[in-house]
């Protein structure tokens, strides 16, 4: 699927020549769970293809997996507020 230029972000390593590695990044401010796994699929692509080495591919799956726990955390949170109030409510 082609995506406009305009709502995704080509990432390039940073060498002479920024090479692009064919990850594109949706541009939006916050990134969904699912635009997480399509990253790190890409991410996959790109190091069985050879565009990027071992160490930039666990690097930048460690980014991933962090800002993955990061929403996970943060939907959890929101829950418990969510819950929080329907309890605090019910007792007033």
């Amino acid at each position: 699927m082609k995506r406009k230029s305009s709502q995704v972000i080509e990432l390039h390593k940073f060498n002479n020549n920024s090479t692009p590695l064919g990850i594109l990044i949706p541009k939006r401010k916050n990134l969904k769970a699912r635009d997480v796994l399509s990253i790190h699929s890409q991410l996959i692509r790109s190091f069985i293809s050879g565009n990027i080495d071992s160490q930039e591919a666990k690097d930048l799956s460690y980014l991933c997996t962090n800002y993955l726990s990061a929403l996970q955390l943060v939907d959890y949170e929101k829950r418990i507020e969510d819950l929080e109030k329907i309890v605090n409510n019910k007792n007033q």
